[in-house]
């Protein structure tokens, strides 16, 4: 028995009836000799998928004119003058679309629209969606290798400076939106934690090498996913990193004394929950513009409790790297006093290791390693205590704000340089995406606006 499947497209009018009739594929049903000849391959499925999105365009072009009853010069009636064809681009498929030609007839002024002029960009959402999702997770290149990839061939439009402008675009959309935002709805949290951080990257400025990023995540510390879907509640705290199950983020590029990042980290507290009943515990990497963020967010809470992050000084003692036994115990021992919240007795351990070292290169970080507890000293507090208590004290306990706004997109591509305008741009969408629902609820908005105010 010789069988078929064939994929028929057809228009209808009102009454049912069938106005036109295409065959698009034709496929004979035989054996499969393989797992690859089961069903129809990639290819196939775009083709397919080219023809019917096709089919529906050609019949939507009846209605793709310019809305001008009158001429705009001599207001005299403007009739059609046929159709002209401008680039339309799905997720998968490019298609030439027809838009209706209007001409006055006596002074002969001229519409001739595109999908461009009509809405304000030829790119569908669905499109500039993954365009921006691709951007903000991978490389441009590698984002472009990856489109090539679903739409089984390459597109210019898919082509890697599109894709940095489609992901540029929507970050700047999405920082003036930041900046403007009158729908905070907050909802009331009794504690929430703050964490805040900064980062270096390479820099295409040519009188520098890198410049620094700030980041801010604000969650309830205690809905920590440690895997299962199980809470750290009540008792220790899980030495595993876990998954923060309600945030909201932050992040900028801007070299504007941390103004931009201490709005957006205030926002995001409110959406979070913060009210003037709010506790806040905030953990930092030990800067000045970590505390200086957490310095604005003070006024509008009940109150701080203030944590040198307990990772941040953990690596800080690994980069000593002494080669001296005994001096390594003696860094130990520093670091136990630290952990137990007794900072002026790890200074004397610390000194001591100071006067007995020659290499420049130790005594230059033991020099920093004495100065960081130095100028943090309010902030250290009995770790060990707070863990027994089950309460959060370092970031290595939820995702790092620098680790996963920052590192995974930027600081990894060694040979990669950024400007901070783009990577500014580049990190609110990293930031939305990341933020609970904000981006998977709200960037059909985000991307239609940010395109035709491009498009503007």
């Amino acid at each position: 028995m010789n069988l078929s499947v064939r994929v028929i497209v057809e228009t209808i009018n009102e009454a049912g009836e069938v106005k036109s009739h295409s065959i698009i594929n034709i496929k004979p049903v035989i054996p499969p000799s393989s797992l690859a000849a089961l069903g129809y391959r990639q290819a196939e499925q775009i083709e397919m998928l080219q023809y019917i999105q096709q089919a529906l365009l050609d019949e939507q072009s009846y209605f793709l004119q310019e809305d001008t009853p009158k001429c705009p010069r001599c207001n005299n009636k403007i009739t059609r003058n046929g159709y002209v064809k401008s680039n339309f681009h799905g997720v998968y498929t490019d298609h030439k679309v027809s838009t209706r030609k209007q001409i006055c007839l006596k002074c002969k002024w001229k519409s001739i629209p595109s999908i461009d002029s009509l809405f304000g960009c030829a790119i569908h959402p669905d499109l500039a969606r993954v365009q921006t999702e691709m951007g903000a997770k991978y490389s441009y290149r590698d984002a472009e290798h990856v489109l090539a990839l679903l739409s089984s061939k390459k597109r210019s439009i898919n082509n890697h400076e599109r894709i940095k402008k489609t992901t540029e675009c929507i970050g700047e959309y999405l920082s003036l939106l930041s900046r403007n935002d009158n729908i905070i709805q907050p909802q009331v949290a009794d504690n929430l934690c703050i964490q805040v951080d900064g980062g270096y990257v390479n820099t295409v400025e040519a009188d520098k090498n890198c410049f620094e990023v700030m980041t801010a995540v604000i969650f309830d510390p205690e809905l920590i996913d440690y895997g299962g879907g199980k809470l750290k509640r009540n008792g220790p705290v899980s030495s595993l990193r876990g998954r923060l199950i309600s945030k909201h983020s932050a992040a900028s590029a801007l070299a504007d004394q941390q103004s931009y990042l201490k709005q957006t980290a205030l926002e995001s507290a409110i959406k979070q929950g913060m009210t003037k009943d709010t506790s806040i515990t905030a953990i930092c990497g030990g800067t000045d513009n970590c505390w200086n963020v957490i310095d604005a967010i003070a006024p509008h809470c009940h109150d701080v409790t203030r944590i040198l992050d307990w990772f941040d000084i953990v690596m800080k003692f690994e980069n000593l790297s002494l080669k001296n036994k005994r001096l390594r115990e003696k860094a130990k021992r520093a670091k136990w006093h630290l952990w137990r919240g007794y900072p002026d007795r790890a200074i004397i351990r610390l000194e001591e290791i100071k006067n007995n070292l020659n290499e420049k290169n130790d005594l230059q970080n033991i020099t920093k390693l004495l100065s960081y507890i130095n100028n943090n000293l309010g902030y250290i507090i009995d770790y060990r205590q707070r863990h027994k208590n089950g309460l959060i004290f370092t970031s290595q306990l939820s995702e790092s704000t620098v680790e996963s706004l920052i590192n995974q997109r930027c600081h990894r591509q060694q040979h990669m340089r950024w400007s901070r305008k783009g990577l500014h741009f580049l990190l609110q969408v990293r930031a939305s995406i990341s933020t609970n629902n904000s981006w998977q609820e709200h960037w059909e908005c985000y991307v239609s606006k940010a395109m035709s105010k491009t498009a503007a």
